[in-house]
Order: structure tokens, then C-alpha cells, then sequence
């Protein structure tokens, strides 16, 4: 039995798991592991969580989690997201990057795309005017768009909607910024590495297992626009620094391919085998 998201899937599969007398796989995918002790009902669910066969987890973060709170260490396994590398690739050789900062996801009240839009107009004030593209849809779009207006940045920002090709605008973006308020670890991240575009994201969930702050992007340790501003300035203002990171995310491709995640399952089948 396989399953991702623990609560409450896993829970199912430990039950199905039992009464046919299988091994199960919990996956791990999102924020569990840091909440399961919040609450005496979360406790109990996670003593019950941990009669499953195998684990799996999103990166180290949540594995030391897991780990901390008496999960088996030899049965935790590390999945990365595996992306396709043939379609998330770097732009040509002497394309050009002609959007400063992205933001691709939903707009919802947690990826707080209002403090990336507010840190905008510091940038001009510390650097120069740049550019922003807003891919996605959600409920706050509205509501985004009369921010922009407010704030005087219609000439600067564009809202594209959703876009069935996200890997053609990650390739036209110098850098994007993730400022949510909690992920497990959010794909658009990993792609945004595997084209070359600097990663710039809050410090949460399992975001720090994929960035290595100062080595294939930079992590925030809040959301405020000023601190957004302050690492846009400097990746958008340092063609060094711009570069560096850029080679750094580029060098993570491999851990994030098919095959890395392949590698695994067939690490977590083999050990469900033997359970």
C-alpha cells in the first residue's frame, strides 16, 4: 500500500494495510512532521503512523523530524521532487532574461504575493525600477491588481494568469520569490532551479533542503518587503553573485531528475518486500 500525505491518507492505508495484511508506505509531502505534536489527537495519530513499513520524506529537515520522534531511521527514505529535466531546461545560450522577478503559484493569502508586490517599489528606491510577472490564478487576483495600481506599478508588473507552458516564463526570469508563510516543498522551486532562474524563498517546511542559502539561492528569514527587497537588490544589482547562484541552482539538476526519484522507489518497493 502506498500513500502520500499522511493525515489522512495514510491513516486509510494503514487501515486497508492491515486488514489485507500488506506493508504500507506513508509519504510525508507537506507540512506533517513539523505539526504532529501540537495537539493530543495529532500524538496519538502519529504513534499510529509509525507502525507503517517505510517513509517517505521530502529531505533531511523532515527526516531528522521523523526521526526525533521515534520513527525507525533505516526505514525513512529521502524522495526528492522529481521533475522532467528535458522540459524544465535552461534557456539557449545568449537568451535573454527579460523578467526581473517571478512569482508563479496560487493567490491565496499564503504565498502573501502582496509583500513581494509592496517590496517592488523598494527595489527602485535601492536599485533601479524592475520588472515583475505574476503567473496564476486564485481569489486574491483582484485584489492584487488594486494593490499594483495603488502602488503605482501597472507599467512594471503583468498578471498572466495561468499558463500551460510555466517552464517558457521560468526561462525568461532572472529570479523568483516564494514568500509564503508555510510549504512542504514547492515544486515550482525545484523547476525555477532546474532553468538556471535564482530561487529567493521563506525559510519553511522543507524550503532549506532545497536551498543552500548563498549557494544555489538565498532563503528569507521573513516575508516582510523589506527583507524581500533586500535580497532581490542584491541578486539583481550583483551580476557576480546573479551568476553564482545561478550555476549553483543549475548544479542541483541531477538530484531532482527522474531518475534520483526512480532510484528511491525502488528502494522504498524493495524494503516494503521484505517487511
Amino acid at each position: 500500500m502506498i500513500s502520500f500525505n499522511a493525515i489522512p491518507y495514510g491513516m486509510i492505508a494503514l487501515l486497508v494495510g492491515f486488514v489485507a495484511r500488506r506493508p504500507v508506505h506513508v509519504g510525508f509531502v507537506g507540512s506533517e512532521a513539523h505539526k504532529l505534536d501540537r495537539s493530543w489527537l495529532l500524538r496519538r495519530l502519529d504513534m499510529l503512523l509509525r507502525h507503517a513499513a517505510v517513509f517517505s520524506v521530502p529531505g533531511p529537515t523532515m527526516a531528522r523530524a521523523l526521526v526525533g520522534r521515534r520513527y525507525p531511521p533505516g526505514s525513512v527514505y529521502e524522495l526528492p521532487n522529481g521533475v522532467d529535466t528535458t522540459v524544465f531546461s535552461p534557456p539557449e545560450e545568449g537568451s535573454v532574461r527579460d523578467i526581473d522577478v517571478l512569482f508563479m503559484g496560487a493567490l491565496i493569502g499564503l504565498k502573501q504575493v502582496d509583500q513581494i508586490l509592496r517590496a517592488i517599489p523598494l527595489v527602485a528606491s535601492r536599485l533601479r525600477p524592475v520588472t515583475m510577472a505574476v503567473v496564476g490564478t486564485g481569489p486574491l487576483r483582484s485584489e492584487l491588481e488594486d494593490l499594483v495600481a495603488h502602488l503605482d506599478l501597472r507599467e512594471q508588473v503583468v498578471f498572466a494568469g495561468y499558463q500551460v507552458d510555466p517552464e517558457a516564463w521560468l526561462r525568461r526570469a532572472r529570479s523568483i520569490v516564494i514568500a509564503s508563510r508555510w510549504e512542504g516543498v514547492p515544486f515550482v522551486v525545484v523547476e525555477a532551479m532546474c532553468v538556471g532562474t535564482v530561487p529567493i524563498a521563506t525559510r519553511v517546511g522543507s524550503v532549506p533542503d532545497v536551498i543552500d542559502h548563498g549557494v544555489n539561492g538565498l532563503l528569507l528569514e521573513s516575508a516582510s518587503p523589506d527583507v524581500i527587497a533586500a535580497a532581490l537588490t542584491d541578486v539583481l544589482g550583483d551580476v557576480d553573485l546573479e551568476r553564482r547562484l545561478r550555476m549553483g541552482a543549475l548544479r542541483a539538476r541531477e538530484r531532482f531528475d527522474y531518475a534520483s526519484a526512480t532510484r528511491v522507489w525502488a528502494q522504498l518497493i524493495d524494503a516494503m518486500r521484505v517487511a
